[in-house]
């Protein structure tokens, strides 16, 4: 499984897109954490989207279609490339991954992997409210 993403600004422009053989949640806490792009960039997303495919391959050749016709400002140049021509016809099935406050502001050297804003599966809150239930009953 892997995956296709982008990060899109306030005015619905994409502004990075990237690729990924992990899980979208491993790799996006990479971004976070480690910041190998501008601050600025992370500042201007208001929204990332996502599309899935089945191998990995897939994937880094869609990323550089997607790189040459959105033409994102934060990818590097070398992805962009005007001589490349794929004759493909993609459904671009968008899905999104995540939605930002535009007022939210990313610092470098900072570490965003805390608890605030963190999302958590609907098995793990079913378990805890079936965990409560049971507590609560059982001392009744």
């Amino acid at each position: 499984m892997a995956y296709v993403y982008r990060f899109i600004d306030q005015h619905e422009k994409t502004i990075y897109i990237g690729y990924t053989g992990q899980t979208l949640d491993k790799r996006m806490s990479q971004h976070f954490q480690k910041g190998h792009l501008p601050s600025k960039c992370y500042n201007s997303i208001a929204r990332i989207e996502y599309i899935r495919y089945a191998t990995k391959s897939d994937a880094m050749v869609i990323e550089t279609y997607m790189i040459n016709k959105y033409k994102p400002i934060y990818n590097k140049l070398n992805k962009q490339n005007d001589t490349i021509t794929l004759n493909l016809e993609i459904e671009e099935n968008w899905k999104v991954y995540r939605v930002y406050k535009t007022t939210t502001e990313y610092k470098d050297n900072v570490n965003y992997n805390s608890c605030s804003g963190c999302i958590v599966s609907v098995g793990v809150i079913a378990f805890l409210l079936y965990a409560i239930g049971f507590f609560f009953f059982s001392i009744i």
